[in-house]
């Protein structure tokens, strides 16, 4: 019966999400790429290494201590890499026990901590809905969180990443722009075909 409940929601799941990937080896494993396409660019630092300042030359006027500049580089992005999200739905789901979930990205631009608590929040809303079918609502829940990057955007508005992250993050928001902008061409020309 167990297995019945997990095949009926996989057959839902994947037709309200044709891109989701069945694993060949566990039908009971599934993953997804959800991607952070956001509505209002966010402001992402990546604060780079401090470098002292030279001390001042000698003069007869004591000058003030050198102190170290920090240099933070700043863009504004529209697009950070997608979520790898791997659920498997355990026997006993879903009465029983909640889906188990792994979720990267890469370049790894969210902390291990903030993964960890997304992948807990299945558990959460597993038994917030009373122990039943979840999937469609924690995929739903991790696409609202890219709304607001997951909780990480700070009080002034802006994101901060490691600068190693820089050109990655650089180089996806690009594609990504360019993806979008290629396909609302081809678009526009099919509906210019049309007769």
């Amino acid at each position: 019966m167990d297995d019945d409940a997990r095949d009926i929601e996989l057959s839902a799941i994947t037709a309200i999400y044709p891109e989701l990937q069945l694993d060949e080896n566990d039908p009971h494993k599934l993953s997804i790429e959800l991607p952070v396409s956001l509505s209002k660019p966010v402001t992402v630092l990546f604060p780079a290494v401090t470098r002292p300042v030279p001390p001042p030359a000698p003069s007869q006027t004591p000058a003030p201590a050198p102190t170290a500049v920090v240099e933070v580089d700043s863009q504004a992005l529209s697009n950070l890499p997608a979520l790898q999200v791997n659920i498997t739905l355990p026997d006993g789901y879903p009465q029983d026990k909640p889906p188990t979930v792994s979720i990267s990205t890469s370049p790894s631009w969210i902390s291990h901590d903030r993964l960890r608590t997304l992948e807990a929040d299945v558990a959460r809303l597993w038994e917030e809905i009373g122990r039943d079918q979840v999937i469609f609502t924690y995929i739903d829940d991790l696409q609202q969180a890219s709304d607001d990057v997951f909780g990480l955007v700070d009080s002034t508005g802006t994101l901060e990443v490691a600068p190693d992250h820089k050109l990655a993050l650089l180089d996806y928001d690009i594609n990504a722009k360019r993806k979008a902008f290629e396909k609302e061409t081809f678009q526009s020309e099919e509906r210019h075909c049309l007769p």
